[in-house]
């Protein structure tokens, strides 16, 4: 017996081949959406100082009267309390890139350039200073020269009180995480998120505003 299909058929079987056809651009473009919610996560970190439910440990007394009297040492003076963000270069770093037709970038590349302290000269790497954070946990040993020069700042009245005593051999870099924690609670909604955007995308109601956002 013959199979009588009733209804808008033609309209149906174009509608499916076109889903079929733009597949792989929904996902694609699904994904482009996550990319860009993560980085917008990952710079909200800074300004809230700490993600995935961990506060940053805050800038201890002499860290902030070196950005406080940078200025009167021929650097550049700020006043803001909050860590990683004086210059605002490692946020500005934070960018999403695509590496090939199914890979993006989301993060802090080598090529970003140099990190800005408060002498307001380039130094070290961006990416380093962030690895360092991102870690943390990092010692780094006080020299001779390191002794002299804290001298020399307290001479000038940039720090409160002689640094450091003669009892401490280094400085501990503590872990503010601004990536992989924020990744923890990204990837808590992921696959939910990933597959509403990829239906919106495939039945042609285009970018999906989520709640997250």
């Amino acid at each position: 017996m013959p199979m009588i299909m009733i209804g808008d058929w033609k309209a149906t079987l174009n509608m499916v081949d076109g889903m079929r056809k733009n597949a792989g651009k929904a996902a694609a473009q699904a994904v482009r959406d996550e990319a860009f919610l993560f980085q917008r996560q990952v710079v909200k970190a800074f300004r809230e100082q700490g993600s995935g439910g961990k506060k940053w440990k805050p800038l201890n007394v002499i860290t902030l009267a070196l950005r406080r009297g940078a200025s009167k040492v021929g650097g550049q003076g700020s006043r803001g309390t909050n860590a990683l963000v004086r210059s605002g270069s490692l946020r500005a770093s934070v960018k999403v890139e695509q590496v090939t037709p199914d890979t993006l970038f989301v993060g802090v590349k080598r090529a970003a350039g140099q990190y800005k302290g408060t002498s307001g000269k380039g130094g070290a790497a961006i990416v380093d200073v962030g690895s360092i954070h991102e870690t943390g946990h990092v010692i780094i040993p006080i020299t001779d020269k390191m002794r002299r020069y804290f001298r020399f700042l307290f001479w000038k009245g940039v720090i409160p009180f002689p640094w450091p005593p003669p009892n401490k051999s280094y400085i501990l870099i503590p872990r503010r995480s601004f990536l992989r924690d924020t990744l923890v609670e990204f990837e808590k909604g992921f696959k939910d998120r990933m597959l509403r955007r990829y239906v919106a995308y495939l039945t042609g109601k285009g970018r999906l505003k989520l709640a997250t956002e």
